[in-house]
């Protein structure tokens, strides 16, 4: 039956998230299996998609130093946005969520996308940033507004603010996506 198929991948997922959150994200899977979760991927999508904006993607791969698969850590993702900021236009973060269609977008938006509120969404999209790597999406709810903030597990320092603005942006057009209609937004402050 789909249905179960469904619910039984649900509870998968409910279960993995359950565990991770109870052994942390260091120590213990890596000494036991050999994974780390501080691992961030420069999808080839994303490469391409800055390429077509206009930045820099290789200077900013050689600059911080990750290989051609893209594979790195949360610092040197981190010193990949750094070099991008330098080294490309000031608002390709902000320019990097208009110039993405839905149909690239990746698994976790397009759950987000598809969901039948705003909490839902949120949550769908934080449970699957804890589980695809070392980030993580924190909300707050009210009866009217929804606080946000993005925490990256492995982090030692602030995230870019190329990075900020490119997860901001992604969202705010994801908002605007799901409901039709611009979101109201209150005062922000950037951490």
């Amino acid at each position: 039956m789909p249905g179960r198929r469904w619910l039984r991948h649900r509870r998968l997922a409910q279960a993995v998230t359950r565990w991770r959150d109870r052994i942390g994200a260091s120590g213990i899977l890596s000494s036991y299996f050999g994974v780390t979760f501080d691992a961030v991927r420069v999808q080839p999508a994303l490469q391409a998609r800055l390429l077509r904006l206009g930045a820099n993607v290789e200077h900013a791969m050689a600059a911080a130093r990750i290989p051609a698969s893209g594979e790195a850590d949360t610092a040197r993702y981190f010193a990949f946005w750094e070099s991008l900021g330098a080294s490309s236009p000031p608002d390709i973060g902000l320019r990097l969520a208009a110039a993405t269609s839905v149909h690239e977008y990746d698994l976790s938006l397009l759950a987000a996308l598809h969901s039948p509120d705003v909490r839902t969404a949120f949550e769908k999209l934080g449970r699957y940033k804890r589980l695809c790597g070392p980030q993580d999406l924190k909300q707050e709810h009210s009866s009217k507004e929804v606080a946000l903030s993005t925490v990256w597990l492995s982090a030692s320092s602030a995230p870019p603010t190329r990075l900020v603005d490119a997860i901001f942006a992604t969202l705010l057009l994801l908002l605007q996506r799901g409901s039709g209609q611009p979101p109201a937004l209150a005062p922000m402050t950037r951490c």
